[in-house]
């Protein structure tokens, strides 16, 4: 098989700095526009920064790695691996598009092994940039997707994990289940059954939940429970009744979720809930947290806090524009990130005052009270780009919309959860607004498959049918 060389956008060594050595034995250029972009990045305290960063202890390894390496001539990526490479870009008079932009550059660079003199060696462009794919096509350049950070290509997956399965069982068992609150493993291929008949088999996940139908569907409710991992068996709800500030599950999956987020962070740090708008994500983990850490007032500007295990709630979203771009924003890292805390202040609302109309006084009172939870640092917003490199100890740690995170950006977080935290990951994986992401190969999707093994795990995957919000907001999820 001839050898092959692949022409890399910055966009995929900011989402992967190692993938130059992805490529098996093919050749990879790195052109000169990539490396002034990376150099323009790397005094940024973002993640593509630490990127930046990363990329640049790489080439100065390899560079280091023989006495006469050199970039410009090729130097091996190793064993059994190609050569890398930093190319300029030619300046033809044939190619039409402005090389000012670093894209068209990375293009103009690839197109001119793409002419008939060239036969003999094509460059494919690698880049997770939608236009940059399209304009690749209009000149003839081959191009490709960077499919080594899309998690289901890789784990050739059919479809997203949902930490939920429906199955099928006669009434004695469970009548059974409900007397002695355990279904064995040992017991799934005989007692529980698929939709279609078939027996269930024992392929099941730590904490995977169960609802449990009845084999003949005369009686169409469903016993709920969980797999222990360590038991080996199916376990009932323990929190099925707890109150959670008055927030109720409503359907099968708000159960599973209102068991997940109360379970304690020694047995449960890490929550993953995915689910459409309207499936009462945010709220549910807001009013978990209110439970798990309560206030009261105790004077003008003062809190008297009865603290369950948790120092403070602290709440971080992914900004789209990448967090560094924050620092466009005028005022402290509060005042910054506040425009990104809107939907969560509006979820605290609802959950201490509900959903009823209020006249003008009571709900600016209402209102004050959820600005004040904010300003007395009873509850934190920060943005998710200034966790890198902390340790949390004893925190109720919700990050929401982790779709729009990266796959290095959630493992960062993650690993930085010390003893006591719970982490609490939210998000739609069809609702990115990262240009550079899709629903394949984002940060919660990344979460999920990867951590879905773990006994420390716990996920739940909300149904379009368990959109609460409004008849009309479930009717425009799924037909819009």
């Amino acid at each position: 098989m001839a050898v092959k060389t692949f022409v890399i956008d910055t966009n995929v060594l900011i989402d992967d700095p190692s993938a130059i050595f992805k490529f098996d034995d093919n050749n990879v250029v790195i052109p000169h526009c990539v490396l002034e972009e990376l150099d323009k990045f790397k005094v940024e305290n973002s993640e593509r920064g630490a990127a930046a960063r990363a990329m640049a202890k790489i080439l100065e390894a390899l560079c280091r790695s023989s006495k006469d390496a050199c970039l410009a001539d090729g130097i091996s990526l190793g064993e059994g691996k190609g050569k890398v490479y930093v190319k300029y870009t030619p300046h033809s008079p044939e190619f039409r598009y402005e090389l000012s932009k670093a894209d068209n550059q990375i293009l103009a660079l690839a197109a001119e092994t793409a002419k008939p003199y060239n036969s003999s060696e094509k460059y494919i462009i690698v880049t997770n940039d939608h236009y940059l794919r399209i304009k690749a096509n209009t000149v003839g350049v081959p191009v490709e997707e960077y499919k080594n950070t899309n998690v289901l290509f890789k784990r050739n997956l059919k479809k997203p994990y949902t930490g939920r399965v429906d199955v099928f069982a006669s009434q004695d068992t469970i009548a059974a289940f409900k007397q002695s609150g355990e279904i064995q493993l040992k017991n799934f291929k005989t007692e529980l059954f698929c939709a279609d008949g078939t027996p269930f088999g024992d392929t099941v996940y730590p904490n995977e939940f169960f609802a449990i139908f009845p084999v003949d569907k005369k009686n169409g409710s469903a016993v709920l429970g969980r797999y222990d991992a360590k038991q080996k068996k199916i376990v009932p709800l323990r929190y099925a009744n707890t109150d959670m500030h008055g927030v109720r599950p409503r359907n099968i999956g708000q159960f599973f979720v209102k068991e997940a987020l109360l379970s304690p962070p020694d047995i449960a740090p890490l929550v993953i809930i995915k689910g459409m708008a309207g499936t009462g994500k945010t709220m549910f983990a807001l009013a978990a947290g209110l439970q798990a850490y309560s206030a009261s007032s105790s004077g003008k500007g003062a809190k008297k806090k009865q603290q369950n295990g948790y120092n403070k709630i602290l709440i971080c979203r992914p900004n789209v524009t990448m967090d560094e771009d924050l620092g466009y924003l005028p005022g402290s890292e509060k005042d910054k990130i506040s425009p990104y805390m809107r939907a969560i202040k509006d979820n605290i609302f609802v959950i201490r005052n509900g959903t009823g109309a209020m006249n003008p006084r009571d709900y600016k009172t209402a209102e004050d009270e959820v600005e004040m939870m904010f300003e007395d640092d009873f509850i934190t917003a920060e943005a998710l780009g200034y966790q890198r490199g902390r340790t949390l100890n004893n925190y109720w740690f919700l990050i929401d919309e982790v779709q729009n995170a990266t796959q290095r950006q959630v493992k960062s977080v993650v690993t930085r959860v010390g003893k006591g935290t719970k982490i609490i990951l939210l998000g739609d994986p069809q609702q990115i607004d990262n240009v550079h992401l899709s629903a394949n190969n984002n940060g919660l999707v990344y979460a999920s498959e990867t951590m879905k093994e773990s006994e420390l795990c716990w996920q739940v995957a909300l149904l379009e049918s368990e959109c609460e919000r409004s008849p009309l907001a479930q009717d425009a999820a799924v037909r819009m």
